[in-house]
């Protein structure tokens, strides 16, 4: 099956059946080792419980009337039935602390993240679960900027985060882009940051975007930032955990 079959099928299922499939991808990755020692799958079905350490978002994992939900956090129920083990969910502070608590051997899979050329070269991933697009975010009432050229103030990211990846590469090319990354926010929080007027700029990917802006009628999308980019999950190049 090829990649865009996949696509096509995976999100017209319901998260049990997107289990299913995402366990087409997942397995091979999960099996895989080079020791005679136990793969993480069989390490997984041993210990009776699949950890996934994810960050809060509307596009991943929060807490609602009803219990936690999200898109992960469903995808992530459905594939832990699908296994037979109990589901642990590892809250961390933004995707960059997902890949560190990921790369320490706290968790069998990183959930929601993009898949970038920097982070396939630590981690390996899924087949992609979406498409979005990065998108620069302004505030009603501020000039709608039209492209690079025209920012009138520095854009900000989450530190380690694909946005400060992507904004770096492009600085590295010769772009001219004034940009910070903080390390206290993800981009949920920059963009709530953006409505309430307190910074001018950040990025954002274009379905957390779209959640956002049902609750901030301040925002706008100025332009895409880039080409179209995937989510999928992560895996630790290391099938054995890190001992700290």
């Amino acid at each position: 099956m090829s990649a865009l079959s996949f696509l096509q099928r995976i999100r017209s299922l319901p998260p049990q059946e997107t289990a299913r499939w995402l366990a087409l991808s997942v397995a091979a990755l999960l099996i895989s080792t080079c020791s005679p020692a136990l793969t993480p799958l069989e390490r997984i079905q041993h210990s009776g419980v699949l950890r996934v350490v994810t960050y809060n978002s509307g596009t991943t994992y929060y807490e609602a009337s009803y219990g936690p939900t999200g898109f992960d956090y469903d995808l992530a129920s459905g594939f832990a039935e699908h296994l037979g083990v109990g589901l642990k969910i590892i809250l961390a502070d933004s995707p960059r602390d997902s890949l560190t608590q990921l790369a320490r051997g706290r968790a069998d899979i990183a959930a929601g993240l993009t898949i970038t050329p920097e982070r396939t070269r630590r981690f390996r991933f899924s087949l992609p679960l979406h498409d979005i697009e990065p998108q620069l975010v302004y505030r009603l009432g501020r000039r709608a900027p039209r492209g690079w050229d025209d920012l009138d103030a520095p854009v900000v990211v989450g530190e380690g985060s694909s946005h400060a990846e992507r904004l770096a590469r492009m600085k590295s090319e010769g772009t001219d882009i004034e940009w910070q990354a903080t390390p206290d926010m993800n981009s949920e929080g920059l963009l709530g940051l953006v409505a309430d007027g307190e910074i001018a700029y950040t990025i954002a990917d274009s379905h957390l975007v779209a959640i956002n802006m049902r609750y901030y009628s301040q925002l706008r999308v100025a332009f895409d930032a880039g080409p179209s980019e995937q989510l999928g999950w992560a895996f630790s190049q290391d099938p054995e955990p890190v001992v700290e």
